[in-house]
């Protein structure tokens, strides 16, 4: 959960950032429980969780506070 001194914990975690294909990079999350009809394990922007009330603490506060993830790969192993 993301949270800050002043307001309620955001019901998500932030997975990253997305950037390419022609567009500004997108900060993105995954949700702890439902938000804004989006079910739980969803991955939504910050755009979604501020539009439903939720405060994201600014993108560098984000990064430091990420634990590091395993690389997962899709390769088949023969």
């Amino acid at each position: 959960m993301i949270s800050s001194d002043d307001q309620q914990p955001t019901p998500a975690e932030f997975i990253g950032v997305q950037s390419g294909f022609g567009l500004e990079p997108i900060e993105l999350f995954t949700l702890t429980q439902p938000v804004g009809g989006h079910p739980v394990d969803s991955t939504v922007s910050r755009q979604t969780l501020e539009r439903n009330g939720y405060h994201v603490p600014p993108l560098a506060e984000l990064l430091k506070c990420m634990r590091p993830r395993p690389v997962r790969t899709l390769a088949a192993v023969a």
